[in-house]
């Protein structure tokens, strides 16, 4: 009897636990976290989610509904009829969030389809895309994940075109997606990329150990062919050639995100390659920033050479100058550029690092002089002037910016700790609020970058040009970048020596010695938290050497502006802007993050170049 009722238990036991097991099963959804993003963005079509109440120029304001909205969605606009239901209006643009209030909202028009978004026209949610699918697995289908995938996505409701090969021959339309499932080394990595506005939504990653072999590289270009370019794209229709349709990765972030490759486009679908904006100068600069100083939203270059700072804007396809600032007679070397709305009052600062030579007894060296620039009633003025202290804005790792200070040395380029600069509300001025606790040990306030979602790591640009990933715990050295990405010397100036140096016997001797201000080292969270730097492939000159050189034709090389991200061991290169045979010494990204602007110098001086 007993054990009848034992062998009964362990049957319902037995029962139980295959039950819990099949729903652990059903569970496992690959790509979980994507598929829930996609149901929750895009699983409701057509909903009504407001009407608009106010359009000035490119601004839409109307007022919402009950349907949950959030920053950077996209939705559409149909046009009012008061017979006709909202969904069977006609379309009339595409418009995307921009501020959410408790009853409108704000928006930009993104696209025109129609006509000009008028009052009392109907605003909803997007209609449901198709997905368009592109794997690098050589053998897709017979991989459970993809099929799963595929699966996945059509029980949601969504239309599911797979790409054969790397070609895409259909016509994108303005609601439509692409989905990139990639191998890399042991992971699947899925990343949602929405075309029309050449951005990252998503990425998830996978662990797979399973046995496959790629058909293409990770990052490799998609190519369509001229029929199926998208209506967004800016591409004349007299190119008949394939183009490619470049990758993009990212994470669970707001769209913007490139992760393209060997393009020349720093986003992350690249429907087109639009033709670079180029702008001859007429004067030396030696670093761009783009800049808001007025408070309008709408950005500024501005420049730094040896005699002032001169900001731009630019105004039917020509650069016109705005405000400039002198620095008078006083010979100086221009270092760095960074702007940063310091006080919050909705414009940005300028925050100048310069010096200026000196000479120490009989020893050649410099002395920091740098300066913090306001724009008030249409001039430029100093807010600090004559700052002992280099002088650099980064993004912290939740993305905010920050500026930082940090000292030159006697004879050193760099010493102490790098400290945090802040806004006194009482004195209408800058200052030092104290040593910046996550830069702890780092020599030099340039060569680093904070890593997002890492508290233990940072990224270090070397002076030698190799590129390391620390832990601020040990202390240790956890990942290298793939290459040497050369020196970088074309801001030249002097620090003494602490003891003489005779060259020769005892006919010369040196006092001092030639040190160089680093490249720009930024770190864009937007961009799939991706750092940009220039790698130098020409080889460096200073002076008459650079003279001759230029002459001669000898100064050979390409340099370039690279994006690279931290994973595993590894900085791997994630993006790579087009290879210039000339020198670049600065980069901006002019329209977050739509356009990064180039400054270099070629044989017939400066000049600025923008890569869509």
């Amino acid at each position: 009897m007993h054990k009848k009722l034992f062998t009964q238990k362990l049957t319902i036991f037995i029962a139980f636990v295959l039950v819990l097991t099949s729903f652990a099963r059903a569970d496992a959804r690959p790509f979980s976290k994507l598929t829930d993003y996609l149901q929750n963005r895009f699983g409701n079509p057509l909903t009504l989610a407001g009407q608009v109440k106010e359009v000035s120029g490119d601004k839409v304001l109307f007022e919402r509904k009950k349907s949950p909205l959030y920053n950077g969605q996209r939705l559409l606009v149909c046009s009012y009829n008061k017979d006709i239901s909202p969904q069977l209006g006609h379309h009339v643009a595409f418009i995307r969030v921009d501020a959410l209030f408790q009853k409108t909202v704000l928006a930009k028009v993104e696209k025109v389809i129609r006509r000009e978004v008028k009052p009392k026209d109907w605003v909803l949610t997007p209609p449901s895309p198709s997905i368009y699918v592109y794997t690098n697995l050589k053998s897709k289908h017979l991989a459970e994940p993809y099929r799963e995938l595929l699966k996945a996505l059509l029980k949601l409701g969504f239309t599911v075109k797979e790409i054969p090969g790397d070609l895409l021959t259909d016509v994108l339309g303005p609601s439509d997606l692409l989905l990139r499932l990639e191998l890399e080394d042991n992971n699947l990595v899925c990343r949602l990329l929405d075309p029309l506005n050449n951005s990252l939504l998503f990425l998830e990653t996978q662990e797979w150990k399973g046995d496959a072999e790629k058909l293409y590289p990770v990052g490799h270009q998609i190519r369509f062919n001229r029929r199926s370019r998208s209506y967004s794209s800016p591409v004349k229709e007299s190119r008949k050639r394939e183009e490619p349709l470049t990758s993009g990765t990212g994470s669970q972030m707001p769209p913007g995100g490139p992760y393209s490759p060997k393009s020349e486009r720093p986003l992350g679908v690249e429907l087109a390659t639009k033709r670079s904006d180029f702008h001859r100068l007429s004067k030396e600069f030696f670093r761009v920033v783009r800049s808001d100083l007025d408070g309008d939203q709408r950005p500024e270059l501005t420049l730094l050479g040896k005699n002032g700072v001169a900001v731009y804007i630019q105004k039917d396809g020509q650069l016109v100058q705005q405000w400039n600032h002198s620095f008078g007679h006083e010979e100086l070397f221009p270092l760095h550029l960074h702007a940063m709305d310091l006080n919050s009052d909705g414009k940005d600062e300028l925050l100048v690092t310069l010096a200026k030579p000196v000479q120490v007894m009989d020893k050649e060296d410099n002395k920091l002089v740098s300066r913090i620039l306001t724009l008030r009633d249409g001039e430029l003025r100093c807010v600090v002037k004559q700052w002992p202290y280099y002088l650099r804005v980064i993004r912290d790792r939740k993305g905010r910016l920050v500026a930082l200070a940090q000292k030159e040395g006697e004879y050193e380029q760099y010493s102490g700790p790098i400290l945090e600069i802040v806004w006194a509300a009482d004195f209408n001025t800058p200052k030092i609020k104290g040593n910046y606790k996550p830069a702890k040990n780092i020599y030099s306030i340039y060569q680093f970058n904070l890593v997002p979602g890492h508290p233990e790591r940072v990224m270090i640009l070397e002076p030698n040009g190799e590129l390391h990933g620390y832990s601020v715990v040990t202390q240790k050295i956890e990942a290298t970048g793939e290459r040497n990405y050369g020196k970088f010397q074309e801001i030249v100036y002097p620090i003494k020596l602490e003891q003489v140096e005779f060259v020769g016997g005892f006919d010369q001797k040196r006092t001092s010695r030639e040190v160089y201000a680093p490249r720009r080292f930024e770190l864009r969270p937007e961009l799939d938290t991706q750092c940009f730097f220039i790698y130098k492939g020409r080889p460096p000159s200073s002076g008459t050497g650079k003279i001759f050189k230029r002459l001669l034709g000898l100064n050979r090389g390409e340099d370039q502006v690279v994006g690279v991200k931290w994973r595993g061991a590894r900085i791997i290169e994630t993006w790579h802007s087009k290879k210039l045979a000339k020198d670049i010494v600065d980069f901006t990204f002019f329209h977050d993050p739509y356009r990064i602007v180039i400054l270099y110098r070629d044989s017939d001086g400066y000049a600025l170049e923008s890569f869509y």
